[in-house]
């Protein structure tokens, strides 16, 4: 209900709209019926993801805090930076490594300055890309995988070799 009240507070000085992309349509309709103004509904399918969260001015990404939802990955976050947008989200570990580039909580402070600063959000867009290409990007995950498997042969090669003591 925090990022509700958020939205609505907003929507009164900026007219918003939500689009929610999910896979369920009865949660949306639940979650939405009361909100005082629009919100949309995508189906999530890998078709459209990209140009969906692409034409997003904020992505907003809310937590329950559920034992489920507290270990989402960072993914939604991810994507959104790599497609230029801005982040709002609720605080989860998997966050914590992109803090710097993202904003964590405070709703209705956090979506207002992304949609006001166009500088500070493609700042942060610019630390997010960043980071995530030094730390996520395919020859970085690469190379982990790669490191990771030689130590293990290399561990098996020693548990091999007798001892000369």
């Amino acid at each position: 209900m925090q990022i509700k009240n958020a939205l609505e507070i907003l929507n009164k000085s900026i007219p918003l709209q939500l689009l929610i992309v999910s896979r369920g349509y009865l949660h949306f309709r639940n979650i939405t019926k009361n909100y005082n103004f629009p919100c949309h509904f995508r189906r999530w399918n890998v078709e459209d993801f990209h140009n969906i969260i692409a034409s997003a001015d904020v992505c907003v990404i809310p937590n329950s805090q559920d034992k489920f939802s507290i270990t989402k990955s960072s993914n939604r976050a991810v994507t959104a930076l790599m497609l230029n947008v801005p982040v709002v989200a609720d605080h989860i570990p998997s966050l914590e490594p992109l803090h710097n580039a993202i904003k964590i909580n405070e709703w209705q402070e956090n979506i207002l300055y992304y949609l006001q600063d166009k500088q500070g959000a493609k700042q942060d867009i610019k630390i997010g890309t960043e980071f995530i290409h030094n730390n996520y990007s395919e020859p970085v995950i690469s190379n982990k995988w790669l490191n990771l498997i030689e130590r293990v042969i290399l561990r098996r090669q020693l548990a091999r070799t007798p001892n000369c003591d």
